[in-house]
């Protein structure tokens, strides 16, 4: 078990509600970047993010709704310079 794991009240919820806020997650598909798209997610945070590769963002994509998380994305690489 990890210690702090579920230890979030609706208290602690409520005080660091992101509800009404936008966020924009570069590299939301892997690793922090999808723990990060996550949280944002949980706290009620409307997320975009893009990852360079598109069945990565569609699987991702599908799993969040499921999890009735609002999240939209596009492909794009943003190590690239236009």
């Amino acid at each position: 078990e990890i210690p702090g794991e579920g230890c979030m009240t609706m208290e602690t919820n409520q005080r660091w509600s992101l509800a009404g806020k936008n966020a924009l997650v570069t590299g939301g598909t892997r690793g922090i970047g999808r723990a990060v798209v996550e949280e944002l997610a949980r706290f009620g945070a409307q997320v975009y993010t893009c990852s360079r590769n598109q069945e990565e963002l569609k699987a991702c994509l599908d799993d969040w709704k499921l999890n009735g998380f609002v999240v939209s994305g596009s492909v794009c690489d943003a190590s690239v310079r236009d």
